[in-house]
């Protein structure tokens, strides 16, 4: 979008208290920051009264984020290159689906269960699971039971 480059009569941000930014274009953006040539500072740091930064805009772009996380509440999360990388952790889907594109593949922890899951199964639940000492992938497939491949 193009940048706005109007001021209310010069004032500024206020340096304490509340304050809200109303736009009063349709197509302008509200507010554009921008570091200076060679700038390496953080473009916006949020952080607690300690000064324990719990989420900034980097002078790359990068956004690091602490504390609680992040939470998505609606909209989704897409990522259009480089990835999502999970360090530590998990990935938990409580609701949807886990999709996996032509090329790409998805890979599972070595974390396995002792022994095939009985219940709890939904038809097309994938799984991984060990049994006499050999790693095997399950598959809950329609009026089969579980369909699974050894690996020793």
């Amino acid at each position: 979008m193009a940048e706005g480059s109007s001021t209310y009569k010069g004032l500024a941000v206020p340096l304490s208290g509340n304050f809200e930014i109303k736009s009063t274009s349709t197509t302008l953006d509200m507010m554009t920051i921008t570091n200076a040539a060679s700038g390496t500072g953080d473009f916006i740091v949020c952080q607690t009264q300690n000064g324990t930064e719990v989420f900034s805009v980097e002078d790359a772009g990068k956004m690091v984020v602490g504390g609680e996380g992040v939470t998505i509440t609606s909209g989704g999360l897409t990522v259009t290159a480089g990835g999502a990388t999970i360090t530590a952790g998990d990935v938990t889907v409580t609701a949807g689906d886990v999709q996996v594109g032509d090329g790409y593949y998805l890979r599972f922890s070595s974390n396995s269960v002792t022994t095939a899951p009985t219940t709890g199964l939904t038809i097309g639940d994938l799984f991984v699971y060990q049994a006499a000492n050999t790693y095997r992938i399950g598959l809950a497939v329609d009026n089969q039971g579980i369909w699974h491949a050894d690996f020793a």
